[in-house]
């Protein structure tokens, strides 16, 4: 990285806002002393005859207030612009109330901030007129500090768009300002150049008519004493004389009274304080401060994407008026220089045209921005972001923001200035002549005034123009102008881009260049009076080259301009992407609704003919299939088209041919949509790439081998935007159309290929390398090339020239990508989640598979463009492509993230620790403690449900909870704990039908068996039960002994009738038998004296087999825990489906366990005691089972968990389930019913986890 010092480094403040992550914009600004109300938020909204009244959001437009509302339907499907023009046609009102305290209202100012309203309006506040708007893109403050009350009534009248522009045009009545409509095809709507609106909105060539109204920005009330703080600006300077930064600080008051205060600037990174007095007189007010920086001091610059870091040094700002208000403001700098330098070049008549970048010459590769939605309030910051990540994946740093829509919001900016990206800003003026009026200038002069001190502290924004193609209009006679009024023209043009938007502009900002216009020759437009003769001149200036007919596959039909700034090719978007606006009768070009979306004239017919040139069109005889197969011929068109000129001026940047190249900028024209329709786009309305952005990313890539055929000669370049220069060679392949094994491989010698330039490495005659080759003709082989550093330190993507068109191709198979690919996805899918969606947990095992099966050593080269990248963690992937909340990806999602996916191979700091560290989801934690908690109440069962054992339905409820715990342990540890041990998704290989399987073959065992014992009546008396004293001599089923522990020592005397007894008439049976009660010890009582409520028997009385049942439950409840935490780590889902299981266990478990312990001497308190102990260590099994199994894999766990499952379920559990209907049932009758319970228990615990499993990726836990 290039670093810049020296004995003065100054600051300048930003007034605009800078992000500090990547993603996210973040600006705090504190005052005391002014207060803030925010308007923004629910305001009422009628149409003008009040047959329409209802809710609106503010910011926000008239057409998505209805669209919520399901008045109107998507804008965007089908017909529905034309359908919906009567919005556009109406005027609207917005009408919001609020108080305000008296404290508030006593203000010596107040002010009514507008950021922006759409577009004309009066403003209103409690029945008072107070200001007018007409203009979408300044701010509006209006003093209202007279009017407020404590309950305050405001209106804002938005007058149809379409009526004022219309209006302004009848009265101007001098001359006519063309043009007075769009072309028909578009759709749209009449002089839009009268209102200063977005252009775009009342239609293009590209994008939908709808004139927009509304509230689109914040709006707020500003409450201040004597001082407000309006805006900040900074602008930084390098003085190479001096090797010194000077960068200004202004700052812009109102002010109320005279006052006096000091100013705090600090920049902690740089170890820089310092303070400056401050005074303002009455009125609006502006002051510059400079901040130096120690001589010591270093620092680090900014630099586009593909040369250098970003860096963003946070600035602390803080304002104190005596006596007055305080305000603490914080902003991110970044310190680079830009220089457009035309100077004359050896060689070449004219002048060049590139931007220097500190000191550096730097090539532009791009694409040009359109507004992503025609209602801005739907454009979030996830489509922002995921828009410009895309374009930085496709190496670009330069993006020109089109001078037909809107100055973007604040965050477009800061990203640009995070992601690396130059921003060449219009102003928003297009394909038009404008008006001069006084009020139209002075509307412009405000707007353009906003607008430069809005945006000028970014450091992404390099430079300024006045208009989009207004020079070449004028210059070229689009409009038809007579040569007697052409003078008239002229003036209006040099009176509103020269005399005022860039006279403004250089007062504005020194540190950037501004051009009147693109295209244009600049200084030499300006010698011709700002309109030249030939605006396309490739000699000066950028240029806008478009020719859809002219064979785009050859070069030569190219122009060797000095800076491309917009070409391109028409395409249709997905099929995917429109069948979400149309239905089955539009699929078909010749459609109502194929004609309806294409707004450029004859620009099917050109698709198809330029497709034509060189690929066979659809043929199928099914017509959906065909339209289909035509939607992709189009892309494929279209990314060929794009690449062959692109890699034209490419490589033309180190060549003077006939006097013309040193190209230094390539912007195809665009970059994104603004709804699903044909367009020059590579990105999709919705953010799909078409095919042209995936071979984006190869042919703006750092290193590029770019091979022509010239006169005879295959040529191969090597183009190089790296800082420094490499020996290089390069390799050329050819293969037959029909095989993946090269006919023969050709090498080049060693060549020195200098950064930042193109140089020639190969030339061979075609015929030579056929011949050479062997078996080969133009028709029957391709060539494959790239070109590598030495010790392979860099390489180029592998690139191709074909030597035949494909429509005459010899051997060329019929193309099964699309199946591969789809078959890809299908795979991926079947394995990590299903065939629909996928987990993002799972897909976060995706992400670190695919980075930990890599060689490491051809990641950390120089030559990956990024080795430096920092890695995103999923949450940080799903938020880039709008997905912040959700729990599943879909197919059509999956395929929108691939390229990001896919580009974590080459980062080295992938995979993302963050996303694996042991910092654990609240959630597990809380849900794990929620289930370990449930599960240790059971252990205080015995306490309640144990007097209720004498009650004749027990028996039958037992026998089928055990059941349910059976069915519940079996079918959790077979389908889950057992597939995670060994490590294999459970849904796939048919796996849970084969364990279905293997439960219904324990199931048939035990159902025939049971049927046959009841046939044969050879039930034996299995001894194995949790209740051994539950028999009395004569077979009943008895709890005397235990219930009379619980009356002595838990309930009360009063109470015992009512709870022993199955009816009031009947009595205790007489065979009860009476506890031993042994003598306590001297020091046992002593011990118990403390601790009352364990009161019971000695603990040399309590039989053997109570420790041994506690110690093995602790044991037992300890595993419980560890799996309960294992699998709450692998996903919420997993751990509830262990927990059920769990549950239904303990339920009778823990009262058998209770029961046991009474038997053997514990009295009631004792034996509640020890159980609940016993059952607390699943609380220490919880704790390390989470911590295990967020760090390591928890494969063990599960493999014990399973083991410890099927052994009580069917070693324990099993058993004592028979072993309670056998105690019970007497009769056929009673054995039957006892028989259905254990069937019906068994299947409802089975069929529950069952259905966990298999519905678990349909299961959202939130």
């Amino acid at each position: 990285m290039m670093r810049l010092g020296g004995h003065c480094v100054y600051f300048s403040i930003s007034s605009v806002l800078l992000i500090y992550s990547l993603f996210l914009v973040k600006v705090k600004t504190a005052s005391l002393g002014v207060a803030e109300v925010s308007l923004n938020g629910v305001w009422g909204l009628r149409n003008s005859n009040g047959s329409l009244s209802l809710s609106a959001e503010v910011p926000g437009c008239v057409h998505t207030a209805l669209q919520q509302h399901k008045i109107i339907e998507d804008p965007y499907y089908r017909f529905n612009d034309l359908a919906y023009r009567w919005i556009a046609l109406d005027n609207w009102t917005y009408t919001t109330s609020f108080s305000l305290s008296d404290s508030v209202r006593g203000s010596k100012r107040a002010v009514l901030v507008f950021e922006g309203v759409d577009t004309v309006s009066t403003i209103s506040l409690n029945g008072v007129i107070i200001g007018k708007t007409d203009n979408m893109f300044r701010r509006y403050d209006f003093e209202v500090s007279r009017l407020l009350k404590r309950f305050n009534v405001l209106e804002v009248w938005l007058m149809s768009a379409v009526a004022y522009a219309s209006g302004r045009r009848q009265a101007h009545t001098a001359y006519t300002v063309p043009p007075e409509c769009p072309p028909a095809v578009q759709k749209g709507e009449c002089h839009v150049n009268f209102i200063r609106k977005a252009q775009n909105s009342f239609s293009w060539d590209w994008g939908p008519s709808f004139p927009t109204l509304g509230i689109w920005r914040d709006a707020r009330l500003e409450f201040f004493e004597t001082v407000r703080l309006r805006s900040l600006i900074t602008s930084p300077k390098y003085d190479p004389v001096l090797s010194c930064w000077t960068v200004e600080v202004e700052l812009f008051f109102d002010v109320v009274v005279y006052s006096e205060g000091i100013i705090f600037l600090s920049v902690p990174q740089l170890q820089l304080e310092a303070k400056f007095p401050l005074s303002l007189m009455p009125g609006q007010r502006n002051t510059t401060f400079v901040l130096q920086i120690s001589q010591n001091a270093t620092v680090d610059l900014w630099w586009p994407f593909g040369h250098g870091q970003q860096p963003l040094i946070k600035l602390f700002i803080d304002i104190v008026i005596e006596f007055g208000e305080t305000f603490h403001v914080e902003r991110m700098i970044a310190f680079r220089t830009v220089e457009l330098v035309q100077e004359p070049i050896p060689g070449s008549p004219g002048l060049s045209f590139y931007f220097r970048i500190n000191g550096q010459p730097i090539f532009l590769k791009g694409s040009n921005w359109i507004p992503a939605h025609s209602f801005q309030d739907q454009v979030t910051a996830e489509r922002l972001t995921q828009l410009l990540v895309s374009a930085q994946m496709a190496h670009m740093n330069v993006l020109r923001v089109w001078g037909g829509g809107i100055y973007e919001q604040d965050l477009f900016y800061s990203l640009c200035d995070q992601l690396g990206i130059m921003v060449w800003q219009d102003f928003m003026f297009a394909c038009a002549l404008y008006p001069t009026e006084q009020d139209f200038i002075q509307s412009v002069r405000e707007e353009v005034t906003q607008q430069v001190r809005r945006l000028k502290s970014h450091p992404s924004v390099v430079i300024w123009s006045g208009n989009n193609e207004n020079e070449a209009a004028i210059a070229d006679n689009w409009f038809s102008v007579s040569s007697a009024e052409r003078p008239r023209y002229v003036k209006d043009y040099v009176q509103l881009y020269v005399d005022n938007i860039r006279q403004i502009v250089q007062q504005e900002d020194s540190t950037r260049s501004f051009l009147v216009s693109s295209p244009t020759n600049a200084v030499e437009s300006e010698k011709e009076g700002w309109i030249a003769q030939d605006p396309y001149d490739p000699h000066y200036g950028d240029v806008h080259f478009y020719s859809y007919l002219a064979d785009c596959w050859d070069w030569r039909n190219f122009p060797r301009t000095r800076f491309a700034s917009e070409y391109g090719f028409q395409s249709w978007p997905s099929f995917s992407t429109l069948r979400n606006v149309s239905v089955p009768a539009d699929w078909d070009f010749q459609s109502n609704f194929s004609s309806h979306r294409q707004h450029h004239s004859l620009g099917n017919e050109q698709m198809f003919q330029q497709a034509q040139l060189h690929y066979v069109l659809p043929n199928n005889t099914d017509p959906v299939q065909r339209y289909r197969d035509s939607i992709y011929i189009t892309q494929v068109m279209q990314a060929q088209c794009v690449k062959v000129q692109t890699e034209f001026y490419l490589r033309s940047r180190s060549d003077i041919t006939e006097g013309k190249g040193h190209t230094m900028g390539a912007l195809y024209w665009q970059l994104n949509d603004i709804w699903q329709a044909p367009s020059w786009s590579s990105i999709e309305f919705g953010g799909k790439w078409k095919m042209l952005h995936y071979w984006a990313v190869r042919f703006f890539s750092p290193l590029t081998a770019v091979g022509v055929e010239d006169n005879g000669d295959f040529l191969l370049y090597a183009v190089s935007d790296r800082n420094k220069d490499y020996i290089m060679k390069a390799i050329v392949k050819l293969y037959h159309w029909n095989s993946f094994t090269p006919q023969c491989s050709l090498e080049s010698d060693w060549t020195m290929v200098k950064g930042g330039g193109a140089t020639q490495v190969f030339q061979h005659p075609v015929s030579k390398l056929l011949t050479d080759c062997g078996n080969c003709t133009r028709q029957t082989c391709v060539v494959i090339f790239d070109i590598s550093s030495q010790g392979d330190v860099v390489r180029s993507p592998l690139n191709y020239l074909f030597l035949s068109s494909p429509r005459d191709a010899e051997g060329l198979q019929k193309s099964q990508i699309t199946r591969m690919a789809e078959a890809i996805f299908q795979n991926v899918l079947r394995f990590y989640g299903n065939n629909d969606s996928i987990s993002t947990a799972n897909l976060e095992n995706l992400l670190q598979l695919i980075t930990s099966r890599r060689a490491p050593t051809s990641i950390d080269q120089p030559a990956n463009p990024l080795r430096n990248a920092e890695c995103l963690s999923l949450s940080d992937l799903l938020a880039t492509y709008g997905l912040t909340n959700a729990s599943e990806v879909t197919v059509d999602q999956l395929q929108l993230m691939c390229p990001a996916v896919l580009t974590q191979v080459l980062q080295p700091s992938c995979p993302n620790t963050n996303s694996v560290s042991v910092t654990i989801n609240a959630q597990v934690w809380g849900y794990g403690f929620l289930a370990v908690t449930i599960i240790n109440l059971a252990s205080l069962l015995g306490l309640f449900l144990v007097p209720l054992t004498k009650k004749s339905y027990f028996p039958k409820v037992l026998t089928y909870f055990i059941g349910v715990a059976i069915g519940s342990l079996f079918s959790n540890a077979v389908l889950q704990l057992i597939p995670e041990a060994l490590g294999f998704d459970p849904k796939a290989d048919d796996y849970v039908s084969n364990a279905v399987g293997i439960f219904g073959g324990f199931y048939l065992l035990f159902f025939t068996e049971r049927v046959l014992k009841m046939v044969l009546k050879a039930d034996s008396e299995d001894c194995h039960s949790h209740f051994p004293s539950m028999q009395t001599t004569d077979g009943t089923f008895s709890n005397d002994i235990v219930i009379s522990n619980i009356s002595n020592d838990v309930i009360p005397n009063n109470m015992n009738n009512d709870i022993l007894s199955d009816s009031p008439k009947k009595k205790p049976s007489s065979q009860t038998m009476s506890p031993v009660v042994s003598p306590v010890s001297e020091q046992e009582a002593c011990v118990f004296s403390a601790c009352r409520w364990l009161r019971g028997g000695g603990m040399s009385n309590i039989k053997t087999v109570a420790w041994m049942i506690t110690l093995s439950d602790a044991l037992h409840n300890f595993i419980d825990g560890l799996a309960i935490g294992a699998s709450f780590t692998l996903s919420l889902l997993t751990g509830f489906s262990t927990s059920i299981a769990i549950v239904c266990e303990e339920f009778p478990h823990e009262l058998g366990d209770f029961v046991i312990l009474l038997s053997a001497g514990m009295s009631v308190p004792q034996a509640a005691f020890f159980n609940l102990m016993s059952s607390m260590s699943c609380y220490l099994g919880l704790v390390l089972g989470i911590l295990v199994g967020s760090s390591f894999a928890p494969n063990p766990i599960f493999a014990i968990a399973a083991g410890m499952f099927l052994y009580i379920s069917l070693a324990d559990m099993f058993p004592e389930m028979n072993s309670v209907m056998m105690e019970n049932a007497k009769g056929s009758k009673e054995k039957v019913i006892y028989f259905v319970l254990q069937n019906a228990g068994l299947l409802t615990g089975f069929s529950g986890i069952l259905l966990i499993t298999i519905f678990a990726e349909d299961i959202n836990l939130g």
